[in-house]
């Protein structure tokens, strides 16, 4: 099995995460985006149509977990779902 590189890209608006996927793309295998970088449903994950590589791996981490999602749970979770129903080839749950 080779070695897969995933680029993590987590910046606060939709066209930042355009511009770094895009950046990133060709240097990886996967990407993660991480939905917790910017505010609840702020970020158009149906962004395909723009140009972006396709959203492969969603990922909202919360605070307990080092990362910068400080809604409440249920919100996390929809957040995931909701990137799932966009394509989102895997979606990263921290429990």
């Amino acid at each position: 099995m080779s070695t897969q590189v995933v680029a993590s890209v987590a910046e606060p608006t939709t066209e930042a995460a355009l511009a770094r996927m895009r950046e990133v793309a060709p240097h990886c295998g996967l990407l993660e985006v991480r939905l917790d970088a910017a505010p609840p449903r702020t970020l158009d994950l149906d962004a395909r149509g723009r140009g972006a590589p396709r959203l492969r791996i969603g990922t909202a981490r919360p605070v307990r977990e080092g990362g910068a999602w400080r809604g409440d749970e249920a919100a996390r979770l929809a957040v995931l779902a909701h990137a799932a129903h966009l394509g989102a080839a895997w979606v990263d749950v921290e429990w």
